[in-house]
């Protein structure tokens, strides 16, 4: 049993280490394999995301830099899309749709604000399928072993807190949504 265990911890650790992160993908590559449906763990969460613009993937490859990517056909938890509208709207005008499930559950942004829609939209797939969490309107920030959650209200100061807490050393989590399991 001891050997099997032993086995089984190189393995674990020899997968932990090939872990693919986004930060290991070169700009076209990220680019393809968005265009086909990125897979990224995030937390306890996994999302495909498809997407053939290029904001989509120079969001991604800035802020999701140490996010694992899951290669195959693994399960999602969320299957998300980031499209142009077809027709004029492509070029007058341009506006971006998000698709969560094959279905648009938003009305279209102006296209410059395309990896905000998607962030918002899985923040929207988090709160609004995840019972199983506590989920708060809170920040999150991490020092070390510790961590402060800064529940409020919109306007409340939250985001300036926070600012000024990474600033000092704080390694930012979230300021938007806390999860917590009971």
């Amino acid at each position: 049993l001891s050997c099997q265990s032993a086995h089984l911890r190189r393995v674990t650790r020899q997968l932990k280490i090939s872990r693919l992160h986004v930060s290991r993908l070169p700009t076209p590559e990220l680019r393809a394999r968005l265009k086909e449906g990125l897979q990224l763990k995030l937390g306890p969460f996994s999302a495909r995301i498809t997407s053939g613009l290029p904001g989509i993937a120079h969001g991604i490859a800035k802020l999701y830099a140490d996010f694992s990517v899951e290669t195959g056909n693994d399960f999602a938890d969320f299957h998300v899309r980031l499209a142009t509208p077809p027709g004029l709207r492509r070029w007058l005008r341009p506006q971006i749709n998000f698709y969560f499930d094959g279905q648009r559950p938003f009305k279209p942004l102006p296209l410059d604000q395309a990896f905000a829609m998607m962030e918002w939209g899985l923040n929207w797939c988090i709160s609004g399928h995840m019972h199983q969490y506590l989920i708060l309107h809170a920040a999150v920030l991490a020092r070390g072993d510790d961590a402060v959650i800064l529940p409020g209200p919109p306007g409340a100061g939250k985001s300036t807190l926070t600012a000024a807490l990474a600033l000092r050393g704080w390694r930012l989590l979230s300021d938007e949504l806390t999860l917590i399991d009971p």
